[in-house]
């Protein structure tokens, strides 16, 4: 039986049968994007889907088509553009704390390099923060850039997001900053996950879960 903090985490995934593990670790290995998320689950194989098999850790080994072209435009934008979008990927995952505009604005960081997004129709502004084209853009935005450049995104974010009521998404920027396992880190991640599982927050719950296992 599904546990709570795993139920709507791992729903509709295209109706691909998954094992309960594995499809919260799809819908992780996407980036909480559960359209992507069901994209990954249709390039399993049996033993994959019923858990039998490790899955590949990153979305580029499963399904490395999808990502290539969407690497390739992410690449081809100017170095600011790039760091912009990554803040802004990580930003979204596992789910929208819509702290971008907060984060460059307590970084000092000159937001006009967007242009060149928006030009080439790869991401846009919003009143939120940033709206990428689809969440294979999204993906490859983070995955493309180097793993310094993303823990420093989330250290920036991790900064920002602060008070009670923002202290389970906090938990996760912390942990993805994190160059490896804590016993101090992964106390803290249960809690944040308690709380995020309270508020409806269940992708999240089911990320800070997996992650205070590692």
């Amino acid at each position: 039986m599904a546990t709570p903090q795993f139920a709507d985490a791992s729903r509709d995934l295209h109706g691909t049968p998954l094992a309960e593990g594995v499809r919260v670790r799809v819908l992780r290995a996407a980036h909480g994007d559960r359209r992507a998320a069901g994209e990954l689950a249709l390039r399993l194989s049996e033993r994959q889907s019923a858990g039998l098999d490790p899955l590949p850790a990153e979305p580029a080994a499963v399904a490395p088509a999808l990502l290539r072209a969407h690497r390739r435009e992410i690449r081809e934008l100017p170095d600011d553009t790039r760091r912009l979008l990554l803040l802004a990927a990580a930003d979204q995952y596992p789910l929208a704390t819509h702290a971008f505009l907060r984060a460059t604005a307590a970084a000092g960081l000159d937001t006009r390099p967007l242009d060149a997004a928006e030009t080439a129709g790869v991401a846009w502004p919003a009143a939120g923060g940033i709206v990428f084209r689809d969440p294979w853009t999204r993906i490859a935005a983070y995955e493309s850039a180097p793993a310094a450049e993303r823990r420093s995104a989330h250290q920036l974010l991790a900064r920002v997001l602060g008070g009670k009521a923002e202290a389970p998404y906090r938990a996760w920027p912390r942990a993805a900053a994190a160059l490896g396992p804590s016993r101090r880190l992964a106390a803290q991640l249960g809690p944040a996950a308690d709380r995020a599982r309270r508020t409806g927050q269940h992708i999240l719950a089911s990320a800070l879960v997996e992650r205070a296992a590692d």
